[in-house]
């Protein structure tokens, strides 16, 4: 103990010193944005390195369950391209609607396979990141979604990695809808439980029942209409007797995270080019 006070007492200066420095660095990170935004640009290539090289360690661990998992998703797909062909050779005509199953149309959204290097499930606001950024064409808020449905939204991106606002973090809020009827509400995290997320604001009159397919609405241009998010488990009334806040099962289990899709909406980006382009002639 006593080498300890000698310690401080000789070097007070320096220490002084030290914690000062750290409280001038974290006014100046907190307080203007143009530094914050290059601290996290700068923390994402630091992290995403390190978390680069614990997945590729910890990322064989995981790999029975990940390919059982895609198998299962291949075996479901197959079988709804069995039987969507099935159904074009019973009902083919010469007409406008049956044509659209033959000729090929371009397709409004691209889907980036990225893969998860960081993920966590226990916090109030979890984040992910993921091994693509901007070098490969991802931007903030796009949309980001696996094999079983909805993952979140990516807020911030640097050359070669993103950082996603999953639906397991405080601050996601996303329209949604139930399948069956079109009734929709907005999509929260109450940080209780990573299984599970809260409708909220669906009309009272609404007809539902546990189970039923909650989807998302294509209110936003983050993502297409009819994805799936989870199923009907439970429901309550809010503080206003008008609405329920329903409980969500969700589709996606954070926790197996591997591989995901990040959504580009190719008529979005064009409406962005352009509207840079109409603000630099101005």
């Amino acid at each position: 103990m006593q080498n300890l006070i000698n310690f401080l007492i000789r070097y007070n200066t320096w220490l002084f010193f030290v914690v000062l420095e750290i409280v001038c660095l974290t006014l100046v990170f907190t307080f203007n944005p143009y530094q914050q935004s290059i601290y996290i640009s700068s923390a994402n290539q630091v992290s995403g390195k390190f978390y680069t090289a614990m997945s590729r360690f910890s990322g064989y661990f995981n790999l029975r369950s990940i390919n059982e998992d895609l198998l299962e998703q291949n075996g479901m797909l197959q079988q709804k391209v069995l039987m969507l062909e099935q159904y074009i050779e019973n009902n083919m005509k010469d007409s406008v609607n049956d044509a659209i199953f033959t000729n090929p149309q371009n397709k409004k959204y691209e889907f980036v396979p990225v893969h998860v290097i960081s993920n966590s499930v226990t916090r109030i606001n979890n984040y992910i990141t993921l091994n693509k950024g901007s070098k490969d064409g991802l931007q903030p808020e796009m949309g980001v979604i696996d094999q079983n449905g909805v993952v979140g939204v990516i807020s911030n991106v640097s050359e070669n990695y993103s950082i996603v606002i999953p639906i397991l973090n405080s601050k996601f809020r996303l329209s949604a809808k139930l399948k069956k009827n079109n009734y929709f509400g907005s999509l929260v995290w109450d940080g209780k439980d990573p299984l599970y997320a809260v409708l909220e604001e669906l009309p009272r009159h609404a007809s539902f029942a546990a189970g039923d397919t909650i989807v998302t609405s294509g209110y936003s241009d983050v993502f297409p209409d009819g994805i799936i998010i989870g199923t009907v488990d439970s429901h309550t009334k809010q503080h206003d007797d008008n609405f329920y806040a329903v409980k969500v099962l969700l589709a996606v289990d954070f926790s197996k995270l591997g591989n995901v899709l990040v959504i580009k909406d190719k008529s979005r980006l064009e409406q962005k080019a352009l509207e840079a382009q109409t603000s630099q002639d101005k």
